[in-house]
């Protein structure tokens, strides 16, 4: 939010030169049509449709390479972390999207820690994080992007590093409303509401964690104990804002490429040889 697939066209132009790559808009956003119902888009009702997409793409007993920013990320989290839906998944790549209840264990272990710094940490991330309480006002956020959506689009964007002259830019008002009406569901259905926190040690699976330094919205620190949940955790520091597929698309782009051939590599077996005996 507030994205369609277009946000990964770079990534999708590189990569698919190597692998088979898939980008999909959400339920009710873009080309997706919504789904009637109170908690329509409530993560668990969601992760179903991620499941669809990589039977329809690759089959039904088929893995993939998942990649997530954003709510895709939050999603995606929630996605690797299921009993049954985390064997569909080879590696995840999260950027910029928290497990929705490892974000309000952080807020909660910080305030409690009783150290001043702990309690600036989390101010600073609730300051940050200031539209989803906007967002979850009965009707402002539909009202304000039926009004002015492509002025808040654009300036949203731009506050988190899209760079002026990027085509992405360009959008009328009735693909602002497409992109964003159905999804602001999420933060009223889920924000308040978390999933269940994964156990300590449960993502075993391999997991990049690109971590935008200079992220306007989801600050660096809110991922500090994510060693606790997952065991084989790579963490990449990048000198970018929250939209650095954007701002930065070379380098996210290698960071997939390097990641998903390293664990591939890593899932070969590996030849040996043999030394032929002296006669």
């Amino acid at each position: 939010f507030p994205d369609c697939h277009r946000v990964w066209e770079h990534q999708l132009r590189d990569l698919s030169r190597e692998f088979h790559v898939i980008a999909f808009d959400l339920r009710g956003c873009g080309r997706s049509a919504p789904v009637p119902g109170r908690d329509n888009y409530r993560i668990e009702r969601l992760l179903p449709d991620i499941a669809a997409v990589i039977d329809a793409v690759r089959g039904r007993d088929a893995a993939v390479h998942l990649v997530g920013h954003d709510w895709g990320s939050v999603l995606g989290w929630s996605f690797v972390s299921h009993p049954q839906y985390g064997r569909r998944v080879r590696s995840w790549t999260s950027m910029s999207g928290p497990h929705v209840g490892l974000m309000w264990q952080w807020l909660f272990r910080k305030l409690r820690s009783g150290r001043l710094a702990d309690a600036k940490a989390a101010f600073e991330q609730f300051a940050h994080s200031w539209y989803i309480f906007a967002l979850n006002i009965p009707g402002a956020g539909r009202a304000l992007f039926r009004f002015a959506g492509v002025e808040l689009w654009q300036r949203a964007l731009r506050q988190g590093g899209v760079r002026a002259g990027d085509p992405y830019l360009d959008i009328g008002q009735d693909e602002v409303e497409q992109i964003v009406l159905g999804p602001i569901g999420l933060y009223q259905q889920n924000a308040f509401r978390p999933p269940q926190v994964p156990a300590p040690g449960s993502i075993r699976l391999p997991v990049q964690l690109i971590v935008p330094l200079d992220d306007q919205f989801i600050r660096p620190g809110l991922f500090e104990y994510l060693d606790e949940t997952c065991t084989d955790l790579t963490r990449v520091p990048l000198d970018a804002n929250h939209w650095a597929q954007r701002s930065h698309a070379a380098e996210v782009t290698a960071l997939l490429r390097a990641f998903v051939q390293r664990v591939e590599g890593s899932a070969r077996p590996k030849a040996t040889t043999r030394r032929k005996k002296k006669a």
